[in-house]
């Protein structure tokens, strides 16, 4: 149920904020308390990733990816992932921001592209992945 969510969040306040905005949105509230999340407490990590991260991708030419590790989280199973990108500009066109790859209990990849995406110009508009995770644990 929403009132026992245990939250475990980084020191990253606007990554809470999104957190908690997602989670008074009536729709995002109706999902989590499913059958699936139904009468167990929510798990909830936050984090992001800074634009120092990134690394070349095999991809495509103008492919970027990251690999976010929340392992120290220790997630029972996979949890329901949920991603964006912030940066000071360009980021708009992204596409794959929210495709996540490789999904474990542990850590996902996040692949972005678009015309001229490098890590120079992730490094230099400061693009940040930020996720969360959330499971009935």
């Amino acid at each position: 149920m929403i009132s026992s969510i245990a939250a475990v969040f980084n020191d990253n306040a606007n990554v809470q904020n999104i957190a908690k905005a997602m989670l008074a949105d009536p729709a995002v509230r109706k999902s989590l308390t499913s059958e699936v999340f139904e009468n167990r407490p929510l798990k909830i990590v936050a984090g992001s990733v800074p634009e120092t991260a990134w690394k070349r991708s095999s991809a495509s030419p103008d492919s970027i990816e990251v690999y976010v590790d929340f392992g120290d989280a220790k997630f029972a199973t996979q949890p329901k992932l949920f991603t964006s990108i912030t940066g000071h500009s360009n980021h708009r066109f992204l596409l794959g921001v929210t495709s996540i790859y490789e999904p474990t209990n542990t850590g996902f990849h996040v692949i972005v592209n678009g015309d001229g995406c490098s890590i120079d110009l992730a490094n230099q508009e400061k693009w940040q992945l930020n996720w969360f995770a959330i499971s009935a644990e």
